[in-house]
């Protein structure tokens, strides 16, 4: 339990935590039509793929990052800008890093935040915190150089939610030249095996310690604040509460399983350190409101309770861990039918 933070005195760290903006794997469409699922399609060529006339069912198992729409979206101005930021860190997913890189011009650099030579900030990209789950795109991107420069490259949906979502815009390529790496997943292996859910608890714990030790070295005068981007699963290990969504049909239906976090796309929520190294949430803040508009949420000090028309409350810990072993299965299964045409698709994605 994250219980709100109580009104804070000296120095101080918000820990700014937002769900990456909509990407390739969250969009879902009706099939129509020459529409193409590449979970079961026997061939297909990766140039004619990316010519910008096909359309996609599903965006599982493509390598992903953020969609024409959700790049629109993000690139629009905050009601005002955030100030000391003392840290950019995101997982090592493309769509966390193009996230947070479409929120440099509005934020506001403390005198900490790491930089480069030329005095550009540097993004921490790390593994630690990438998404529970083991699909191909919950693994970090696959980067190339050219020119001196870092990249990595997806084929770019249109996005949004409507029939057109699915449709693949061409080939989009990110800059990660500015990020520093602590990798520590190995993507092929991921793909195999289950991740055994107390080796994520210990990962995201670790980050978390490593966040914490930086937080206690902070002097600013003002709150200082650490801005990440992540996932909305892998939320709850960060929070270390378990705020999964369920649905049900009527009051006297039974709750089911409909996603591992109750955060939006681009969602955001603020958390404070405490001097044990625990996450709390912060009071809702004024100028969190305007900084983030609609995108900022509050979970208050109560905890999120579904409970059955026979009085059994839902144990959504569980039901993250059946979901996890379940979609690693599924993973299994279609690599082994998939594996060698998505290999395919990823290699010519290098160097475009």
């Amino acid at each position: 339990m994250n219980p709100i933070a109580p009104p804070p005195s000296g120095p101080k760290v918000h820990v700014i935590l937002k769900r990456h903006e909509q990407a390739t794997s969250n969009v879902s469409c009706e099939a129509r039509q020459g529409s193409i699922d590449i979970r079961t399609i026997s061939h297909i060529d990766p140039e004619e793929f990316a010519a910008g006339d096909k359309h996609i069912v599903v965006g599982d198992y493509l390598p992903c990052g953020l969609t024409r729409e959700a790049k629109e979206r993000a690139s629009r101005k905050l009601g005002a800008r955030l100030e000391n930021v003392e840290l950019l860190c995101c997982s090592t997913a493309t769509r966390a890093i193009e996230t947070l890189q479409m929120m440099l011009p509005q934020l506001e650099l403390g005198p900490g935040c790491p930089r480069d030579e030329n005095g550009q900030p540097i993004v921490h990209c790390d593994s630690r915190i990438l998404e529970a789950t083991n699909w191909p795109q919950d693994q970090s991107a696959t980067r190339w150089k050219k020119d001196g420069r870092t990249y990595t490259s997806y084929f770019e949906l249109q996005g949004g939610t409507g029939p057109d979502a699915g449709n693949v815009l061409g080939v989009s390529r990110a800059d990660l030249t500015n990020t520093n790496w602590r990798q520590e997943d190995d993507p092929r292996e991921a793909l195999r095996h289950c991740p055994a859910f107390e080796d994520i608890e210990e990962r995201v714990a670790q980050w978390r310690r490593d966040l914490f030790e930086r937080a206690s070295l902070m002097t600013n005068e003002d709150t200082a604040r650490f801005v990440v981007v992540s996932h909305g699963g892998i939320t709850n290990f960060i929070t270390s509460e378990w705020r999964c969504l369920y649905k049900r049909k009527d009051p006297d239906s039974f709750w089911k399983w409909a996603g591992s976090g109750i955060l939006t796309n681009g969602d955001v929520v603020v958390f404070e350190f405490q001097s044990d190294g625990t996450f709390t949430e912060i009071p809702r803040d004024p100028y969190y409101e305007k900084v983030f508009g609609d995108s900022y949420k509050t979970w208050g000090e109560e905890a999120l309770v579904y409970k059955n028309p026979d009085g059994s409350e839902v144990d959504q810990k569980r039901g993250h861990v059946d979901f996890i072993r379940d979609t690693a299965e599924e993973v299994v299964a279609v690599m082994e039918k998939q594996g060698d045409l998505l290999d395919k698709m990823g290699a010519w994605l290098q160097g475009k």
